[in-house]
């Protein structure tokens, strides 16, 4: 039998040295749950820390369930505080909204509660508030009554919303879910100056 090398002679401490501290790694979570068991005092300072995690967390939780359901509650009434005050401006017999030109007061003061509810809103109530306009006819092509020139419509959920002769004019759709610029330039009316969803600006 040949000796062994030097390289292998060096090699076999290290293995063996390998070996016992992956042994030594195995036993220590056995020993520290025994050190645990055997320690009472250490074991109720355990206790108490993983309770007071399980607390905290339960605190944040809670904390940031209530502020999405308070924060939901708030979009849930700019949007139907925005229907109301629309609604009266479409039902008002003197100066019905559906009948108003872009230039008329009564359009200027819709188009300004419109632009500034789409500031608060998020994506899905965004969607709303222009499913809304193009069911109550006020984004038609061929007499626009709202304006949504500058109107923050980024990131807005569009899946479903049927914008079919909508004027968008100079809106800005960036980033827009559900509905591609190629589906868009099929269904809108009018898009001179609008933020497409893949943020270019059509022509």
């Amino acid at each position: 039998m040949k000796p062994p090398t030097p390289q292998q002679a060096q090699a076999g401490p290290k293995e063996d040295s390998q070996k016992e501290l992956e042994e030594k790694a195995k036993r220590l979570p056995t020993r520290v749950w025994e050190a645990i068991k055997g320690n009472a005092a250490l074991a109720g300072v355990l206790a108490a820390l993983l309770a007071a995690v399980i607390g905290l967390f339960g605190v944040f939780y809670q904390q940031w369930v209530a502020s999405n359901m308070a924060e939901q509650e708030r979009q849930e009434t700019l949007v139907q505080t925005y229907f109301d005050d629309m609604g009266d401006l479409l039902l008002d017999t003197d100066q019905p909204l559906r009948k108003a030109n872009q230039s008329d007061e009564v359009s200027v003061l819709a188009q300004a509660k419109t632009l500034s509810v789409l500031e608060a809103l998020d994506s899905e109530h965004k969607k709303s508030i222009v499913q809304f306009l193009y069911n109550a006819q006020l984004l038609r092509i061929d007499a626009p009554v709202v304006s949504l020139r500058g109107a923050n419509l980024r990131g807005t959920d569009l899946r479903g919303a049927d914008l079919s002769d909508a004027d968008l004019s100079n809106a800005d759709l960036s980033d827009a879910r559900g509905i591609t610029s190629e589906e868009l330039e099929k269904q809108a009316k009018s898009l001179e100056g609008t933020t497409m969803p893949d943020k270019t600006e059509h022509d």
